[in-house]
């Protein structure tokens, strides 16, 4: 019966493909799949997880997964993010930045539940401008301020939420390249990251501009020369190529 698969295994495949890494959950997929989605996305995720396995996705992340990473991910998939029409409020913004500093800069040890907080809870035009209104205060970027306190899926998934704030697209073009570089293509992220993208036409539009500014490359020539076959016929279709 599907509900008693081990969870790992449900959590693959809901990602699309297998994402387990031994016998752990690959956040990175996770984060992809998980990690700035509207209310709207989050929702039909769960429901169709529940239909498909019987069970909560909240439950198969708290078996997968551990920690503050857990409760990351779970904060994520809460539904609680600002709707994209709400414009950011200069207070709102102040009180963030305050908040991400006192919780990061200004303290021994850092709070990572406000910091996930603000992160879950922005949209992108918010939390794009609480990251430049924290340059702007405290004359260093909130990339930097996460990469120094945080490591491994939590540094990953945060800042995957902020650039894609910033300018996702930049941000999906250099996690396609990731996915190409290197001694050998990783298949099931570029895979996933090209199907991701390939839904909404103008932002496909727009990594693929934003691909070409940054590597000096045409995307669909790069993929063609990482693939082969029926796969990379695939890959160059959802990209709008022949």
């Amino acid at each position: 019966m599907h509900g008693n698969r081990p969870r790992a295994r449900r959590v693959g495949s809901l990602l699309g493909k297998t994402s387990l890494k031994g016998v752990g959950t690959d956040e990175v997929l996770l984060t992809e799949a998980l990690s700035g989605k509207k209310n709207a996305e989050i929702e039909t995720i769960k429901k169709a997880y529940r239909a498909k396995y019987f069970v909560p996705l909240q439950e198969d992340l708290k078996g997968d997964l551990s920690g503050k990473t857990e409760k990351l991910f779970l904060m994520a998939i809460e539904g609680q993010r600002q709707e994209d029409w709400i414009q950011p409020d200069p207070n709102m913004v102040t009180r963030d930045v305050d908040l991400l500093h006192m919780a990061t800069e200004a303290r021994l040890g850092t709070d990572e539940i406000q910091v996930f907080t603000v992160f879950t809870r922005s949209n992108e035009a918010h939390l794009r401008a609480v990251a430049y209104a924290y340059q702007q205060a405290h004359r260093k970027s909130l990339a930097e301020v996460i990469k120094k306190e945080f490591s491994g899926h939590q540094e990953d998934a945060l800042l995957y939420i902020l650039e894609g704030a910033i300018d996702k697209p930049r941000r999906d073009a250099e996690l396609l390249e990731e996915a190409m570089k290197g001694f050998g293509t990783k298949d099931v992220l570029l895979m996933s990251r090209i199907v991701r993208i390939h839904w909404d036409q103008y932002h496909l539009e727009a990594v693929k501009k934003a691909y070409y500014n940054l590597y000096h490359r045409d995307l669909i020539v790069r993929v063609k020369g990482e693939t082969s076959g029926n796969y990379e016929k695939m890959l160059v279709t959802l990209l709008g190529g022949v």
